[in-house]
């Protein structure tokens, strides 16, 4: 078989999002990636940043990530002695939605491999279909600043080199005992990554798995309280946001996930309301058979650890975002529920599975183009604001044609299209 065959469903969703990625980038840092941008910013030490300087660290492992990205942007800016400007956005900004592009592209082949593992025949359509009606797409595309993109990508080879680890050699349980520290430093929640590994090698009965991923775990752990103290001062006494560490986590949680339901299915955000074809992937989970059942389960599991934890906090909608982008992180396991459900049900699961895509791309539009509030619009918004033949924000008139052409405003190849 050449290379081309046998990487064609890798190169296939690579172009699929290249193509789409390039007509609705952002390529500006704003809203809460300026604080990540900031932190790169410190990290590097630049004697000419973009961004006046700020205290405290808060997830924002992601600039490590980043940084190469961004050293590159610099580096031309200082060779040709000019920096770029196109209306606010810098060469060194437009670097981070590269590397958002990056992290998410390797996320899609991870996901690819994974299905591979996991012996599923279907996967272009479960990654297309997850892709593209979650705030998968949005958090590398529209949000490329912010940490999501980097958070997905770790996930995703979290879960790759889990179901790696069943062959016998335990060294890639020490790979995942490091990578889950990085996953915690980039987003706190994701400390939960630790039930599904445990769980997992207690069932198979693999002690020496769990030795080797705690061995990798203390062997970078002491980066934790090194980072905190040279960009805070301290683990607890560091202010972020204005607020002591111990006092953000006061404010911020709550006692029991009070607002578990509503990241499901409240209106504002609500994963089954927003991306409906995440029921078919929540359902693909609990009922896969044979060997993979244990990964349901497991990652059944781990999607409702990280909707509890979310859950906790008054700020479960994400605020400005499509769908939930705080659990955004758990690309690999929707599209493993869906591709289960392809599998079992595919000639009755393919019309619905696309008709929920549809929807939730039609969807997104209505948010992107502010048709509805980013921030607390809900789909009846949308009803309403097609029915009364006006945007919900601006109060311009829309009907089908007015909304394709706001569609093809903000879409970049209508400047390639210019030239034929």
């Amino acid at each position: 078989m050449s290379w081309l065959g046998k990487y064609k469903k890798e190169l296939t969703i690579t172009v699929l999002f290249c193509l789409f990625a390039f007509g609705f980038n952002i390529y500006r840092v704003q809203g809460d990636g300026s604080f990540y941008y900031n932190f790169l910013e410190r990290v590097l030490n630049v004697p000419d940043p973009e961004t006046p300087a700020r205290t405290g660290f808060m997830q924002s492992g992601c600039a490590y990530f980043n940084a190469p990205f961004y050293l590159g942007a610099y580096a031309v800016e200082h060779t040709f002695h000019k920096k770029w400007d196109w209306n606010g956005i810098t060469l060194r900004q437009a670097a981070i939605n590269l590397a958002s592009n990056f992290y998410m592209i390797l996320s899609l082949i991870l996901a690819v491999r994974i299905l591979k593992k996991l012996g599923y025949r279907s996967v272009i359509v479960p990654i297309t279909s997850v892709l593209f009606s979650t705030s998968v797409f949005v958090v590398a595309v529209v949000m490329p600043s912010y940490n999501h993109a980097v958070d997905v990508f770790i996930n995703s080879l979290f879960i790759y080199l889990l179901v790696h680890s069943e062959e016998s050699v335990p060294v890639k349980s020490f790979w995942l005992g490091i990578l889950y520290i990085i996953a915690v430093l980039i987003r706190y929640f994701n400390f939960v990554l630790v039930v599904p590994v445990i769980i997992y090698y207690l069932y198979k009965r693999e002690f020496r798995k769990i030795s080797f991923f705690f061995v990798g775990i203390i062997s970078v752990i002491w980066i934790v309280p090194l980072i905190f103290h040279t960009y805070n001062g301290g683990m607890f006494s560091a202010f972020v946001g204005g607020e002591t560490v111990k006092q953000d986590i006061l404010n911020w949680t709550r006692l029991y996930p009070k607002y578990f339901f509503k990241i499901l299915v409240h209106p504002c955000h609500g994963i089954f309301v927003w991306s409906p074809v995440l029921i078919f992937s929540a359902v693909g989970l609990l009922t896969m058979s044979g060997d993979r059942r244990k990964w349901g389960y497991i990652f059944g599991g781990l999607w409702c650890l990280h909707t509890m934890m979310n859950g906790l906090i008054p700020t479960w909608h994400g605020g400005w975002s499509f769908s939930s982008r705080l659990l955004s992180g758990l690309l690999p396991v929707y599209i493993i529920g869906i591709a289960a459900m392809l599998e079992r049900y595919r000639n009755k699961l393919i019309v619905p599975v696309t008709l929920c895509t549809l929807y939730s791309i039609f969807l997104f539009f209505n948010w992107y183009l502010a048709i509805i509030d980013g921030e607390f619009g809900t789909p009846f918004d949308m009803i309403d604001a097609w029915n009364m033949g006006r945007s919900y924000v601006t109060g311009k008139n829309l009907d089908i044609n007015i909304f394709f052409q706001r569609i093809w405003e903000v879409c970049r190849y209508k400047y390639i299209f210019r030239y034929f």
